[in-house]
């Protein structure tokens, strides 16, 4: 069954009389680090995670909602039960008498809408590409550091004498 902590404290007592001292401090410090380097090591995932997350969101949030707002201010949500404000007696169409729909209901989108919705997301295409070209050429002229280049010139190198002696 279960046992209780003066059980516990007897039976520890018992079973480590005869191990040194130190290889028990020393087994108790390892445990301590690890125990730390389990923490520090699940501290820096997250913090890894957080500052990618908050990366992708300084242009994914802002360039999401644009488009939404451009969207939505192109979107026509027409409703037949209301009349119009220039319509004077019988000269309106019958709007009036139309039944109010439940849940969504018409909308509409013109083509000046849709082309000005696709304006963002072909704006932000057309900067990430520039982007990437730009990183690119930059790596190849050797303006920015390239981790890969640095690597491969390492391993090129490997093997042979020192030149230098």
């Amino acid at each position: 069954g279960c046992i209780n902590r003066s059980e516990f404290v007897q039976m520890c007592a018992d079973e480590l009389h005869e191990v040194p001292f130190d290889h028990l401090e020393m087994a108790m410090d390892n445990y301590t680090d690890a125990q730390a380097m389990f923490e520090r090591r699940n501290t820096a995932k997250w913090q890894a995670w957080s500052k990618y997350v908050d990366m992708q969101t300084r242009w994914i949030l802002p360039l999401t909602y644009f488009g939404w707002i451009v969207i939505l201010f192109n979107i026509e949500f027409a409703d037949g039960y209301a009349p119009l404000a220039s319509c004077e007696g019988s000269t309106c169409p019958d709007v009036v008498a139309t039944s109010m729909f439940k849940g969504l209901g018409d909308a509409s989108m013109s083509g000046t809408g849709i082309a000005q919705a696709f304006i963002v997301p072909m704006v932000a295409i057309a900067l990430g590409a520039s982007w990437v070209l730009s990183q690119d050429c930059a790596k190849r002229r050797g303006l920015i550091f390239n981790p890969s280049a640095k690597k491969s010139k390492r391993s090129s190198l490997a093997g042979r004498p020192d030149s230098s002696k």
